[in-house]
């Protein structure tokens, strides 16, 4: 059982890098383009306000393991994530 899993395991990850240079940029190279915007929060796990009273944010690095997939638009990039999330280094 084991044997199998490793095997598919290996499988996915050939397809996976076989997508990659398809699509001309590995994961790693998406993930570091795109961030994702989260809340600060204070010790008591309340979200530190700023002087507007609004709550502060910070912006974090995305993990490739989170990606479900990616595409390279040329002059943007959007990752999407496994649970659903969309983010993109494009400029509003």
């Amino acid at each position: 059982m084991k044997k199998d899993d490793d095997k598919k395991k290996a499988e996915d990850l050939k397809k996976q890098e076989v997508e990659d240079e398809e699509k001309g940029m590995t994961r790693a190279e998406a993930v570091k383009l795109v961030k994702r915007e989260v809340v600060v929060l204070d010790e008591k796990g309340k979200p530190k306000l700023d002087k507007n009273d609004e709550a502060m944010t910070k912006m974090v690095d995305i993990r490739e393991s989170e990606v479900l997939d990616y595409k390279d638009y040329g002059d943007y990039v959007v990752v999407v994530t496994k649970d659903g999330q969309k983010f993109s280094n494009k400029k509003d």
